[in-house]
Protein backbone atom coordinates (compact mmCIF):
# COMPACT_ATOMS: atom_id res chain seq x y z
CA UNK A 1 0.00 0.00 0.00
CA UNK A 2 1.18 3.41 -1.21
CA UNK A 3 1.91 5.78 2.17
CA UNK A 4 0.17 9.39 1.52
CA UNK A 5 1.84 12.77 1.68
CA UNK A 6 -1.48 13.01 4.26
CA UNK A 7 0.19 10.60 6.67
CA UNK A 8 -2.33 7.97 6.19
CA UNK A 9 -2.45 4.66 4.04
CA UNK A 10 -4.40 4.35 0.87
CA UNK A 11 -7.57 2.19 1.30
CA UNK A 12 -10.22 1.06 -1.19
CA UNK A 13 -11.21 2.78 -4.93
CA UNK A 14 -13.94 5.71 -4.48
CA UNK A 15 -17.22 5.75 -5.39
CA UNK A 16 -17.69 6.90 -8.88
CA UNK A 17 -20.72 9.08 -7.77
CA UNK A 18 -17.99 11.31 -5.58
CA UNK A 19 -15.60 12.53 -8.81
CA UNK A 20 -13.46 10.92 -6.61
CA UNK A 21 -11.18 7.97 -7.77
CA UNK A 22 -6.99 8.82 -7.96
CA UNK A 23 -4.16 6.84 -5.70
CA UNK A 24 -4.25 9.23 -3.37
CA UNK A 25 -8.06 8.53 -1.91
CA UNK A 26 -8.98 7.68 1.00
CA UNK A 27 -12.23 5.78 1.55
CA UNK A 28 -13.24 5.23 5.74
CA UNK A 29 -13.56 1.87 6.42
CA UNK A 30 -16.17 2.70 9.45
CA UNK A 31 -17.63 5.94 10.51
CA UNK A 32 -15.12 8.83 11.45
CA UNK A 33 -17.77 10.07 13.85
CA UNK A 34 -16.87 11.15 17.16
CA UNK A 35 -19.31 12.82 20.26
CA UNK A 36 -19.41 14.86 22.43
CA UNK A 37 -21.48 15.83 25.42
CA UNK A 38 -23.92 18.21 24.28
CA UNK A 39 -27.32 16.96 25.38
CA UNK A 40 -30.27 20.12 26.59
CA UNK A 41 -33.56 20.50 27.12
CA UNK A 42 -34.78 23.16 24.64
CA UNK A 43 -33.29 26.22 22.21
CA UNK A 44 -32.52 28.40 24.83
CA UNK A 45 -29.71 26.23 26.57
CA UNK A 46 -28.24 25.97 23.45
CA UNK A 47 -27.69 29.99 23.31
CA UNK A 48 -26.31 30.07 27.08
CA UNK A 49 -22.79 30.69 27.39
CA UNK A 50 -22.19 28.17 29.53
CA UNK A 51 -23.57 24.92 27.06
CA UNK A 52 -21.17 26.41 24.27
CA UNK A 53 -17.79 26.62 25.68
CA UNK A 54 -18.31 23.73 27.57
CA UNK A 55 -19.25 22.08 23.94
CA UNK A 56 -15.93 24.00 22.55
CA UNK A 57 -13.32 22.77 25.65
CA UNK A 58 -14.07 19.53 24.59
CA UNK A 59 -13.37 20.02 20.81
CA UNK A 60 -10.11 22.06 22.12
CA UNK A 61 -8.94 18.83 24.09
CA UNK A 62 -10.15 16.76 20.83
CA UNK A 63 -7.76 18.67 18.69
CA UNK A 64 -4.58 17.89 20.54
CA UNK A 65 -5.02 13.76 19.58
CA UNK A 66 -3.51 13.77 15.84
CA UNK A 67 -6.12 14.27 12.97
CA UNK A 68 -4.55 14.45 9.57
CA UNK A 69 -6.62 14.63 6.52
CA UNK A 70 -6.94 11.30 6.55
CA UNK A 71 -8.47 10.85 10.26
CA UNK A 72 -9.78 13.97 10.46
CA UNK A 73 -11.60 14.59 13.72
CA UNK A 74 -15.53 14.87 12.54
CA UNK A 75 -18.35 15.63 14.83
CA UNK A 76 -22.50 15.53 14.09
CA UNK A 77 -23.84 19.13 15.06
CA UNK A 78 -21.33 20.14 17.98
CA UNK A 79 -23.27 22.76 19.17
CA UNK A 80 -26.72 22.00 17.90
CA UNK A 81 -27.06 25.18 15.79
CA UNK A 82 -26.73 22.81 12.49
CA UNK A 83 -29.23 20.33 12.74
CA UNK A 84 -27.28 18.65 9.79
CA UNK A 85 -24.03 20.14 9.69
CA UNK A 86 -21.11 18.14 10.55
CA UNK A 87 -17.63 19.74 12.45
CA UNK A 88 -14.51 18.63 10.45
CA UNK A 89 -11.16 19.43 12.09
CA UNK A 90 -7.77 18.29 10.64
CA UNK A 91 -4.20 19.10 9.22
CA UNK A 92 -1.97 18.69 6.61
CA UNK A 93 1.31 19.15 5.67
CA UNK A 94 1.27 21.42 2.66
CA UNK A 95 -1.34 24.30 2.29
CA UNK A 96 -3.96 23.17 1.00
CA UNK A 97 -7.62 24.43 0.57
CA UNK A 98 -11.10 21.57 0.86
CA UNK A 99 -13.57 21.01 -1.89
CA UNK A 100 -15.85 18.90 -0.96
CA UNK A 101 -19.59 17.15 -2.68
CA UNK A 102 -22.30 15.53 -0.75
CA UNK A 103 -24.42 13.15 -2.53
CA UNK A 104 -27.51 11.31 -1.45
CA UNK A 105 -29.72 8.82 -3.52
CA UNK A 106 -32.79 10.66 -5.01
CA UNK A 107 -31.11 14.16 -4.56
CA UNK A 108 -28.50 16.11 -6.19
CA UNK A 109 -25.01 16.48 -5.54
CA UNK A 110 -24.26 19.38 -3.45
CA UNK A 111 -20.35 20.64 -3.74
CA UNK A 112 -18.72 24.38 -2.38
CA UNK A 113 -15.22 24.51 -1.25
CA UNK A 114 -14.61 25.37 2.54
CA UNK A 115 -13.24 28.76 3.60
CA UNK A 116 -10.59 28.49 6.05
CA UNK A 117 -9.50 32.51 6.32
CA UNK A 118 -5.97 31.63 5.06
CA UNK A 119 -4.32 33.31 2.40
CA UNK A 120 -5.27 32.98 -1.06
CA UNK A 121 -7.80 30.10 1.13
CA UNK A 122 -5.01 27.90 1.55
CA UNK A 123 -3.93 26.14 5.07
CA UNK A 124 -2.55 23.42 6.87
CA UNK A 125 -4.85 23.78 9.75
CA UNK A 126 -8.42 23.34 9.12
CA UNK A 127 -11.09 23.85 11.09
CA UNK A 128 -15.06 23.87 9.65
CA UNK A 129 -18.96 23.52 9.59
CA UNK A 130 -19.75 21.64 6.64
CA UNK A 131 -23.51 21.88 5.56
CA UNK A 132 -25.68 20.34 2.72
CA UNK A 133 -26.40 16.38 4.07
CA UNK A 134 -29.77 15.53 3.19
CA UNK A 135 -31.72 14.84 6.56
CA UNK A 136 -33.26 11.38 7.55
CA UNK A 137 -30.92 9.49 4.49
CA UNK A 138 -27.35 8.01 4.04
CA UNK A 139 -24.93 10.65 2.58
CA UNK A 140 -21.90 9.96 1.19
CA UNK A 141 -19.27 12.92 1.47
CA UNK A 142 -16.08 13.58 -0.26
CA UNK A 143 -13.50 15.89 1.16
CA UNK A 144 -10.77 16.80 -1.69
CA UNK A 145 -7.54 18.86 -1.06
CA UNK A 146 -6.20 21.17 -3.40
CA UNK A 147 -3.47 23.17 -3.46
CA UNK A 148 -2.61 27.08 -4.39
CA UNK A 149 -2.87 25.81 -8.81
CA UNK A 150 -5.56 23.79 -8.05
CA UNK A 151 -3.69 20.38 -8.46
CA UNK A 152 -5.32 17.37 -6.44
CA UNK A 153 -3.81 16.21 -3.35
CA UNK A 154 -6.02 13.73 -2.58
CA UNK A 155 -9.42 12.83 -0.96
CA UNK A 156 -11.26 11.56 1.57
CA UNK A 157 -14.33 9.90 1.72
CA UNK A 158 -17.08 8.64 4.21
CA UNK A 159 -20.70 8.22 4.93
CA UNK A 160 -23.32 9.84 7.77
CA UNK A 161 -26.35 8.84 8.59
CA UNK A 162 -27.96 12.25 8.82
CA UNK A 163 -30.87 13.18 11.87
CA UNK A 164 -34.30 14.16 10.65
CA UNK A 165 -35.42 17.76 10.69
CA UNK A 166 -36.16 19.09 14.09
CA UNK A 167 -38.91 22.15 12.61
CA UNK A 168 -42.27 19.58 12.04
CA UNK A 169 -43.24 22.02 9.85
CA UNK A 170 -39.72 21.77 7.74
CA UNK A 171 -39.80 20.21 3.93
CA UNK A 172 -36.71 17.87 2.98
CA UNK A 173 -38.07 18.70 -0.81
CA UNK A 174 -39.79 21.91 -1.96
CA UNK A 175 -41.57 21.95 -4.85
CA UNK A 176 -39.81 23.42 -7.97
CA UNK A 177 -42.10 24.79 -10.42
CA UNK A 178 -40.03 25.70 -13.67
CA UNK A 179 -41.00 28.90 -15.60
CA UNK A 180 -40.58 30.04 -18.72
CA UNK A 181 -37.54 31.71 -18.43
CA UNK A 182 -34.18 29.27 -19.30
CA UNK A 183 -31.88 32.00 -17.55
CA UNK A 184 -29.81 30.50 -14.74
CA UNK A 185 -31.41 30.82 -11.19
CA UNK A 186 -28.62 33.15 -9.07
CA UNK A 187 -25.98 31.68 -7.06
CA UNK A 188 -26.78 30.96 -3.65
CA UNK A 189 -28.80 29.24 -1.22
CA UNK A 190 -32.56 30.60 -0.45
CA UNK A 191 -32.57 30.89 3.56
CA UNK A 192 -36.55 30.99 4.44
CA UNK A 193 -36.71 33.25 8.08
CA UNK A 194 -39.54 32.88 9.95
CA UNK A 195 -42.19 30.21 9.28
CA UNK A 196 -45.51 31.49 11.28
CA UNK A 197 -44.25 31.99 14.76
CA UNK A 198 -45.62 35.17 15.75
CA UNK A 199 -43.96 37.75 18.21
CA UNK A 200 -45.78 36.02 21.07
CA UNK A 201 -45.33 32.80 20.07
CA UNK A 202 -43.01 31.27 22.56
CA UNK A 203 -42.59 27.95 20.71
CA UNK A 204 -39.54 27.30 19.03
CA UNK A 205 -38.17 28.04 15.36
CA UNK A 206 -35.89 27.15 12.58
CA UNK A 207 -34.26 28.64 9.91
CA UNK A 208 -34.09 26.70 6.89
CA UNK A 209 -31.72 26.70 3.95
CA UNK A 210 -32.50 25.07 0.77
CA UNK A 211 -30.46 24.88 -2.18
CA UNK A 212 -31.70 25.92 -5.90
CA UNK A 213 -33.18 22.16 -6.45
CA UNK A 214 -35.73 23.05 -3.57
CA UNK A 215 -33.48 20.70 -1.61
CA UNK A 216 -32.94 21.53 2.55
CA UNK A 217 -29.14 21.51 3.11
CA UNK A 218 -29.34 23.13 6.64
CA UNK A 219 -31.31 23.83 9.49
CA UNK A 220 -30.79 26.10 12.23
CA UNK A 221 -32.88 26.21 15.39
CA UNK A 222 -33.69 29.50 17.30
CA UNK A 223 -35.35 30.39 20.42
CA UNK A 224 -38.42 31.93 19.40
CA UNK A 225 -40.46 34.26 17.14
CA UNK A 226 -38.17 34.31 14.39
CA UNK A 227 -34.92 35.09 12.22
CA UNK A 228 -35.88 38.27 10.09
CA UNK A 229 -32.34 38.67 8.08
CA UNK A 230 -28.61 37.01 8.16
CA UNK A 231 -26.11 39.57 8.18
CA UNK A 232 -22.70 39.20 8.33
CA UNK A 233 -19.12 41.18 9.04
CA UNK A 234 -15.63 39.48 9.89
CA UNK A 235 -16.67 37.74 13.24
CA UNK A 236 -19.24 35.54 11.99
CA UNK A 237 -23.13 36.25 11.40
CA UNK A 238 -25.90 37.90 12.93
CA UNK A 239 -28.99 36.69 13.36
CA UNK A 240 -32.40 37.36 15.65
CA UNK A 241 -33.08 33.93 18.05
CA UNK A 242 -35.77 35.30 19.57
CA UNK A 243 -38.06 38.55 20.15
CA UNK A 244 -35.47 39.86 23.12
CA UNK A 245 -31.98 38.65 21.65
CA UNK A 246 -29.56 39.30 18.60
CA UNK A 247 -26.59 36.35 18.50
CA UNK A 248 -23.29 35.82 16.58
CA UNK A 249 -22.43 32.37 15.27
CA UNK A 250 -19.02 31.72 14.08
CA UNK A 251 -18.39 29.33 10.71
CA UNK A 252 -17.74 26.66 13.24
CA UNK A 253 -21.00 26.51 14.49
CA UNK A 254 -20.51 28.13 17.81
CA UNK A 255 -21.96 30.57 19.34
CA UNK A 256 -19.68 33.73 20.26
CA UNK A 257 -21.80 36.30 21.42
CA UNK A 258 -25.57 36.24 22.58
CA UNK A 259 -27.12 40.18 22.77
CA UNK A 260 -30.37 41.25 24.85
CA UNK A 261 -32.18 43.96 24.17
CA UNK A 262 -33.00 45.40 27.52
CA UNK A 263 -35.77 47.57 27.55
CA UNK A 264 -36.90 46.51 24.45
CA UNK A 265 -38.29 43.98 21.78
CA UNK A 266 -36.69 43.02 18.39
CA UNK A 267 -38.84 43.35 15.84
CA UNK A 268 -38.77 42.60 12.22
CA UNK A 269 -35.55 43.96 10.52
CA UNK A 270 -31.99 45.14 11.56
CA UNK A 271 -28.66 45.53 9.92
CA UNK A 272 -25.07 46.73 10.51
CA UNK A 273 -24.58 50.66 11.52
CA UNK A 274 -21.97 52.75 10.97
CA UNK A 275 -20.86 53.18 15.05
CA UNK A 276 -20.02 49.96 15.47
CA UNK A 277 -23.35 48.79 16.14
CA UNK A 278 -26.80 47.00 14.66
CA UNK A 279 -29.27 49.22 13.82
CA UNK A 280 -32.74 47.68 15.41
CA UNK A 281 -36.63 48.28 14.69
CA UNK A 282 -37.79 47.66 17.82
CA UNK A 283 -40.80 48.17 20.53
CA UNK A 284 -40.51 49.74 24.01
CA UNK A 285 -41.15 47.17 26.85
CA UNK A 286 -44.13 48.61 28.92
CA UNK A 287 -45.21 51.32 26.99
CA UNK A 288 -48.71 52.38 25.12
CA UNK A 289 -47.18 51.67 21.57
CA UNK A 290 -45.44 49.45 19.95
CA UNK A 291 -43.34 48.45 16.40
CA UNK A 292 -42.42 52.20 16.73
CA UNK A 293 -38.87 52.25 18.08
CA UNK A 294 -35.21 52.42 16.44
CA UNK A 295 -32.84 51.50 18.33
CA UNK A 296 -28.74 51.27 18.59
CA UNK A 297 -27.10 48.34 19.79
CA UNK A 298 -23.32 48.40 20.23
CA UNK A 299 -20.98 45.17 19.20
CA UNK A 300 -18.60 45.58 21.82
CA UNK A 301 -20.39 46.25 25.07
CA UNK A 302 -24.35 45.02 23.94
CA UNK A 303 -25.51 48.67 25.46
CA UNK A 304 -28.65 49.30 23.59
CA UNK A 305 -29.97 53.00 23.04
CA UNK A 306 -32.91 54.34 21.61
CA UNK A 307 -32.28 56.46 18.74
CA UNK A 308 -35.56 57.16 16.54
CA UNK A 309 -39.07 57.20 18.48
CA UNK A 310 -41.86 57.66 15.87
CA UNK A 311 -43.95 58.92 19.05
CA UNK A 312 -41.44 62.31 18.68
CA UNK A 313 -41.63 62.47 15.27
CA UNK A 314 -45.23 62.11 14.50
CA UNK A 315 -47.42 63.53 17.43
CA UNK A 316 -50.40 64.58 16.07
CA UNK A 317 -50.81 61.59 14.14
CA UNK A 318 -50.21 59.12 17.15
CA UNK A 319 -53.24 62.00 18.93
CA UNK A 320 -55.25 61.14 15.90
CA UNK A 321 -54.78 57.11 16.43
CA UNK A 322 -57.05 55.00 18.21
CA UNK A 323 -56.85 51.84 19.78
CA UNK A 324 -58.52 48.82 18.73
CA UNK A 325 -60.66 47.06 21.19
CA UNK A 326 -59.02 43.87 22.90
CA UNK A 327 -55.78 45.13 22.00
CA UNK A 328 -53.27 45.74 24.62
CA UNK A 329 -51.14 48.57 22.91
CA UNK A 330 -51.58 49.90 20.04
CA UNK A 331 -50.25 49.36 16.82
CA UNK A 332 -49.69 52.46 15.08
CA UNK A 333 -47.30 52.73 12.55
CA UNK A 334 -45.93 49.17 12.79
CA UNK A 335 -42.42 50.09 11.20
CA UNK A 336 -41.21 46.20 9.28
CA UNK A 337 -38.09 47.04 7.44
CA UNK A 338 -35.20 49.64 7.23
CA UNK A 339 -32.67 50.84 5.08
CA UNK A 340 -29.42 52.81 5.53
CA UNK A 341 -28.46 55.64 3.54
CA UNK A 342 -25.38 57.58 3.77
CA UNK A 343 -24.29 56.39 7.11
CA UNK A 344 -26.61 57.99 9.27
CA UNK A 345 -29.80 58.24 7.61
CA UNK A 346 -32.65 55.54 7.36
CA UNK A 347 -35.78 54.82 4.74
CA UNK A 348 -38.13 52.72 6.93
CA UNK A 349 -41.45 51.27 5.87
CA UNK A 350 -44.66 51.84 7.99
CA UNK A 351 -47.02 49.38 7.29
CA UNK A 352 -50.21 50.36 9.27
CA UNK A 353 -49.90 54.06 6.97
CA UNK A 354 -48.62 52.21 3.50
CA UNK A 355 -46.17 54.62 3.71
CA UNK A 356 -42.18 54.74 3.23
CA UNK A 357 -40.32 57.43 5.65
CA UNK A 358 -37.29 58.83 4.99
CA UNK A 359 -35.28 59.69 8.41
CA UNK A 360 -32.57 61.81 8.36
CA UNK A 361 -29.38 62.26 10.75
CA UNK A 362 -30.83 59.11 12.74
CA UNK A 363 -27.79 58.71 15.14
CA UNK A 364 -27.85 62.87 16.37
CA UNK A 365 -31.08 64.77 15.78
CA UNK A 366 -33.42 62.63 13.79
CA UNK A 367 -36.36 64.44 11.98
CA UNK A 368 -38.45 63.24 8.47
CA UNK A 369 -37.22 64.24 5.32
CA UNK A 370 -39.61 63.22 3.12
CA UNK A 371 -42.57 59.99 3.25
CA UNK A 372 -44.33 57.97 0.27
CA UNK A 373 -48.04 58.08 0.72
CA UNK A 374 -51.26 58.47 0.15
CA UNK A 375 -51.97 62.71 0.12
CA UNK A 376 -55.90 61.52 1.36
CA UNK A 377 -55.05 59.61 4.15
CA UNK A 378 -52.63 61.79 5.30
CA UNK A 379 -54.85 65.11 4.83
CA UNK A 380 -55.47 67.00 8.11
CA UNK A 381 -52.68 65.53 9.93
CA UNK A 382 -50.56 68.28 9.53
CA UNK A 383 -47.91 66.27 7.56
CA UNK A 384 -49.11 66.30 4.38
CA UNK A 385 -45.95 68.49 3.49
CA UNK A 386 -43.69 65.98 3.83
CA UNK A 387 -45.07 64.08 1.06
CA UNK A 388 -43.84 63.77 -2.29
CA UNK A 389 -45.57 64.06 -5.28
CA UNK A 390 -46.46 61.16 -7.41
CA UNK A 391 -45.58 61.22 -11.15
CA UNK A 392 -47.99 59.04 -13.42
CA UNK A 393 -50.64 56.75 -12.84
CA UNK A 394 -50.73 54.42 -10.81
CA UNK A 395 -51.70 52.41 -7.61
CA UNK A 396 -49.95 53.31 -4.51
CA UNK A 397 -48.10 50.73 -3.04
CA UNK A 398 -50.23 49.08 0.53
CA UNK A 399 -49.14 47.36 2.93
CA UNK A 400 -45.28 46.96 1.63
CA UNK A 401 -42.50 45.07 2.62
CA UNK A 402 -38.92 44.94 2.69
CA UNK A 403 -38.40 48.44 0.74
CA UNK A 404 -34.84 48.29 0.05
CA UNK A 405 -32.50 51.42 -1.19
CA UNK A 406 -31.06 51.24 -4.46
CA UNK A 407 -28.54 53.68 -5.98
CA UNK A 408 -27.43 54.33 -9.05
CA UNK A 409 -24.31 55.93 -10.43
CA UNK A 410 -26.18 56.53 -13.99
CA UNK A 411 -28.73 58.80 -12.48
CA UNK A 412 -28.45 62.45 -10.95
CA UNK A 413 -27.34 63.48 -7.90
CA UNK A 414 -30.68 63.39 -6.05
CA UNK A 415 -31.98 60.19 -7.59
CA UNK A 416 -32.27 56.59 -6.43
CA UNK A 417 -34.29 53.57 -6.73
CA UNK A 418 -36.66 52.23 -4.03
CA UNK A 419 -37.37 48.44 -4.46
CA UNK A 420 -40.09 47.07 -2.20
CA UNK A 421 -42.47 44.04 -1.92
CA UNK A 422 -46.01 45.64 -2.63
CA UNK A 423 -48.69 43.60 -0.53
CA UNK A 424 -51.38 45.82 -2.33
CA UNK A 425 -53.31 45.17 1.17
CA UNK A 426 -55.44 48.40 2.32
CA UNK A 427 -55.98 47.54 5.69
CA UNK A 428 -54.85 49.63 8.81
CA UNK A 429 -55.94 48.37 12.67
CA UNK A 430 -55.26 52.19 13.93
CA UNK A 431 -57.82 53.61 11.45
CA UNK A 432 -60.66 51.34 10.94
CA UNK A 433 -62.43 54.43 10.19
CA UNK A 434 -60.62 54.87 6.50
CA UNK A 435 -62.21 54.30 4.21
CA UNK A 436 -59.50 53.23 1.32
CA UNK A 437 -61.89 52.55 -0.91
CA UNK A 438 -63.07 55.98 -1.85
CA UNK A 439 -59.30 56.71 -1.91
CA UNK A 440 -58.50 57.30 -5.53
CA UNK A 441 -54.80 56.61 -4.67
CA UNK A 442 -55.39 52.55 -4.90
CA UNK A 443 -58.02 50.07 -6.78
CA UNK A 444 -57.61 46.26 -7.29
CA UNK A 445 -56.24 45.79 -3.64
CA UNK A 446 -56.90 43.35 -1.24
CA UNK A 447 -57.81 43.44 2.52
CA UNK A 448 -55.48 41.91 4.78
CA UNK A 449 -55.63 38.35 3.67
CA UNK A 450 -58.66 38.46 1.21
CA UNK A 451 -56.76 39.20 -2.09
CA UNK A 452 -60.48 40.44 -3.79
CA UNK A 453 -58.88 37.98 -6.85
CA UNK A 454 -56.13 40.83 -6.95
CA UNK A 455 -51.89 40.13 -6.64
CA UNK A 456 -49.40 41.62 -4.80
CA UNK A 457 -46.45 43.14 -6.58
CA UNK A 458 -43.06 43.97 -7.61
CA UNK A 459 -42.80 47.41 -6.97
CA UNK A 460 -39.68 50.02 -8.25
CA UNK A 461 -39.92 53.58 -7.82
CA UNK A 462 -37.58 56.24 -8.88
CA UNK A 463 -37.55 59.38 -6.62
CA UNK A 464 -35.98 62.68 -7.60
CA UNK A 465 -35.66 64.36 -4.06
CA UNK A 466 -34.60 67.51 -6.30
CA UNK A 467 -37.89 67.59 -8.08
CA UNK A 468 -39.90 65.35 -5.07
CA UNK A 469 -41.55 63.26 -6.94
CA UNK A 470 -41.49 59.10 -7.19
CA UNK A 471 -42.96 57.49 -10.23
CA UNK A 472 -43.03 53.69 -11.25
CA UNK A 473 -40.33 52.71 -13.30
CA UNK A 474 -40.96 48.97 -12.96
CA UNK A 475 -43.66 46.42 -11.33
CA UNK A 476 -44.47 42.29 -11.63
CA UNK A 477 -47.62 40.97 -10.09
CA UNK A 478 -46.76 37.84 -7.71
CA UNK A 479 -48.69 35.73 -5.65
CA UNK A 480 -50.95 37.83 -3.32
CA UNK A 481 -49.64 38.09 0.32
CA UNK A 482 -51.10 40.71 2.52
CA UNK A 483 -48.56 40.37 5.41
CA UNK A 484 -45.39 39.41 5.49
CA UNK A 485 -42.87 39.32 2.53
CA UNK A 486 -39.38 40.25 0.94
CA UNK A 487 -38.02 41.34 -2.33
CA UNK A 488 -34.16 41.12 -3.20
CA UNK A 489 -31.70 41.23 -6.53
CA UNK A 490 -29.22 38.65 -6.72
CA UNK A 491 -26.84 38.11 -9.70
CA UNK A 492 -28.72 40.39 -11.92
CA UNK A 493 -32.23 38.14 -11.03
CA UNK A 494 -35.52 39.12 -9.07
CA UNK A 495 -35.87 36.80 -5.81
CA UNK A 496 -39.60 37.22 -4.86
CA UNK A 497 -40.76 35.80 -1.11
CA UNK A 498 -44.48 35.46 -1.34
CA UNK A 499 -44.71 35.11 2.08
CA UNK A 500 -48.87 34.21 2.34
CA UNK A 501 -48.20 31.93 -1.01
CA UNK A 502 -45.43 29.63 1.21
CA UNK A 503 -43.51 30.23 -2.15
CA UNK A 504 -40.64 32.27 -3.55
CA UNK A 505 -40.26 32.89 -7.13
CA UNK A 506 -36.95 33.63 -8.94
CA UNK A 507 -37.22 36.31 -12.19
CA UNK A 508 -34.51 36.90 -14.67
CA UNK A 509 -33.56 40.70 -15.69
CA UNK A 510 -36.82 40.73 -18.41
CA UNK A 511 -39.37 40.05 -15.65
CA UNK A 512 -39.83 36.36 -16.73
CA UNK A 513 -40.10 33.75 -14.46
CA UNK A 514 -37.08 31.01 -14.29
CA UNK A 515 -38.56 28.76 -11.24
CA UNK A 516 -41.15 29.42 -8.32
CA UNK A 517 -40.43 26.93 -5.05
CA UNK A 518 -43.75 25.94 -2.69
CA UNK A 519 -42.85 25.30 0.90
CA UNK A 520 -44.79 23.86 3.68
CA UNK A 521 -46.40 25.73 6.70
CA UNK A 522 -49.95 26.34 8.47
CA UNK A 523 -50.11 30.40 7.79
CA UNK A 524 -46.77 31.92 6.25
CA UNK A 525 -43.39 32.74 5.86
CA UNK A 526 -42.17 36.07 6.54
CA UNK A 527 -38.99 36.63 4.63
CA UNK A 528 -36.47 34.66 1.85
CA UNK A 529 -33.38 35.98 0.77
CA UNK A 530 -30.94 33.99 -1.25
CA UNK A 531 -27.75 34.13 0.61
CA UNK A 532 -24.42 32.98 -0.67
CA UNK A 533 -22.29 32.40 2.56
CA UNK A 534 -18.66 33.14 1.03
CA UNK A 535 -16.14 33.92 3.24
CA UNK A 536 -18.48 32.09 6.36
CA UNK A 537 -19.10 28.60 5.02
CA UNK A 538 -17.48 28.72 1.76
CA UNK A 539 -14.58 30.13 -0.23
Amino acid sequence: MKKLWLGAMAAVSIMAMTGCGAAKDVVAKESPLTEVENSYENNAQIYSSNFQKNISKQLDEKKKEKHDFANPLVVANPYRTNTTGLYLYFTTKEKAQIQYTVSAEGYGDFTRTLYNEGENNLTTEHEYMLIGCVPGVTNTICLTAEDGNGKKLGSYTFTYDAPNLLNSLGSVQAVAEKGESKEKLADGLYTVLGNDSSEESMEEDYVGIYDNDGVIRAEIPIINFRSHEMIFNETGMYYSISNKQMACLDRTGEVTRVYNMGNFTLHHDYDFGTKDDLIILASRVGEETKDDSIVSMNLETGAVTEIVNLCDLFPDYLAASTKPEGAEVLDWMHLNSLALVDGDDLIVSARETSTIIYIEDVYDNPSVRYMIGSDNFWAGSGYEDLLLTQKGEFCLQAGQHSVLYVPDDSLEEGQYYLEMFNNNNTYSLARKEYDWSADDNYYDTGIAVDSQGNPSYYYKYLVDENARTFELVDSLPVDYSGFVSSVQHKDGNLIVDSGGALAVAEFDQNNQLIQKLKFTGEKWIYRIKKYEYNNYWFK
